[in-house]
Order: structure tokens, then sequence, then C-alpha cells
């Protein structure tokens, strides 16, 4: 499309310039040929010549009387995006298109992270899969330690393990869809890179869909779980929750508040983005 835009303005000053020595009036003495003493043609004065000359607006265009005005003007051609780093080098732009998203967030959870593509790619990837490698993302973990109560013989989850998540949850949900979807199409050769070393058949885009999809399709409650302590570990007492996936568990950890807040901001970015999502 430059290309085009170029030869079609070097097309128009070249008609342009044809034309204008056309239309400009010859100045011509038309005295009867002497016989003895040849005079020089009469060149008529500057002013007399701008008088018949085409007016040359300040845009760049040319106006010509009886035609339409021809522009000279060039585009300006729009300016290249930055070529994106080596999926090694990556970390210090991604950390800088992150920080511009979430503008609120004064603490990053993703400041002291390092291959932030790669371990992105690989969570996304488990996700899909149901797991949570958690040993690879403890930039993720909240700060405290899980809590319970009981009510009588009742075990529910405490509220203040649910408030361990709320930062997260909140800068999840101050991100732009739109804003992310840009990001998200303009870092797609570094996460199909990093895919790629997985040496998983499919593409990341196909994998993000599925992740998505799976955690969408976690039941959220409207009250507090019971939970049961067969042993060491809880476990919830409901065998429906009890069965979803280690990934579903752990957004079913971050409270029903932070929970559908993450969930809503998931299928706005999936919109943006155009993913073709089949949970609701």
């Amino acid at each position: 499309m430059k290309r085009h835009h170029i030869h079609l303005s070097v097309a128009l000053i070249t008609i342009t310039g044809a034309l204008v020595l056309y239309f400009v009036p010859r100045q011509v003495n038309e005295t009867p040929e002497p016989t003895v003493d040849v005079t020089p043609p009469l060149v008529q004065p500057p002013e007399q010549i701008s008088q018949a000359s085409p007016n040359w607006p300040a845009s760049g265009g040319i106006q010509i009387p009886g035609l339409p005005t021809l522009t000279t003007d060039e585009p300006t051609p729009a300016t290249a995006p930055e070529p994106l780093p080596s999926l090694d080098e990556s970390d210090e732009m991604v950390k800088s298109e992150l920080a511009a998203l979430t503008p609120d967030q004064t603490e990053p959870f993703w400041l002291e992270s390092r291959e932030l593509v790669r371990r992105m790619v690989m969570l996304t990837d488990n996700i899909a899969h149901g797991s949570v490698p958690r040993r690879y993302f403890q930039f993720l973990a909240p700060d405290g330690a899980f809590k319970v109560q009981k009510a009588g013989e009742t075990l529910t989850i405490d509220p203040a393990s649910y408030q361990r998540y709320t930062p997260l949850a909140e800068g999840i949900a101050s991100v732009s869809p739109a804003a992310a979807a840009t990001l998200y199409r303009r870092l797609s050769p570094l996460f199909d890179a990093a895919y790629r070393e997985l040496g998983i058949p499919g593409s990341f885009s196909a994998s993000l869909t599925t992740a998505l999809d799976h955690l969408l399709a976690t039941p959220v409650p409207d009250s507090a779980p019971e939970l049961l302590q067969p042993k060491i570990m809880y476990a919830y007492a409901d065998p429906a929750l009890e069965g979803l996936s280690a990934a579903q568990k752990q957004l079913l950890r971050m409270g029903p508040e932070n929970a559908e807040a993450v969930k809503r901001q998931l299928r706005a970015l999936a919109a943006a983005i155009g993913l073709e999502l089949t949970s609701q």
C-alpha cells in the first residue's frame, strides 16, 4: 500500500508538470518581422507572468483555471511498530507493557518474575488441561496462610483467606480488555514461539480458548461451601465441587466475589480477542 501511494504521488507530480507547461500562456511579441534589425522578443516583467501563472496553495496543490486542484502532497507513512525482542530477551518489554495495562497496581505481582512469556504459555496450557503446577508459579501465590473457620461441626473457608486474592482479582479486573487484546496480538509471535518449545501439537490460541472455557465452566457457590478434613488436607463436602479440576478449585479458592470478577474479565477479554468460547 505504501509503494502504491508513492507511485501515485510521482504520477500526479509528472502529470501536473505537463499540465502547467501546457496551460501557462506563452508571451510572444507579435510585431511585424523587421527587414533590417532583429528585435529580441519582449519578456513580460515577473509580476505579469505571475498574474498568468497557476495558483500554488500552501497545501501543495496546484490550481489550474477550469480544472480541479491537483495535489502533490505525499501521504505520511504510518509509523512501524518496534520489532519484538527475542523470547529470551522479552522480559523487560513485557513487564513494561503489562505495567501500562495496570497503572493502578503499585506493586504488580509479575515485577520480580522472569521468563514471563514462557510462564504464561505454560500456565495457560496447564489450565487447559485442568492442572496448576504450583512450583513454577509461586509468583501468583497470595500473602498469608489458608484459614478455615468452624461453626459447630461445620467447617468453611475463612473470608480472610479470600481477601488474600483480592489484589490479584483487582489487578485482573483493572485491565482494559481492548488494550489487552491489542497487546495479545502484538505478543502473539512470542507466545507462539514459547508454545512451540513445549512440543505440543496445536496452537497457543487454541490452548488459550480451552483454558478460558475450562475456567468459565467453574461453578461458583452463592454461600461458603462446607469443607471436610479427612486427613491433613481439606476437601469439599460437595462431591460436585470436590470433583473439579485443580485449576477450577484454585479459582474457587479466591472466593465468590473475586472468582466472579475474574470470570467477567475473562469473558470480556475473549470477546475482545475474538475467541469463540463454549462456556458462558
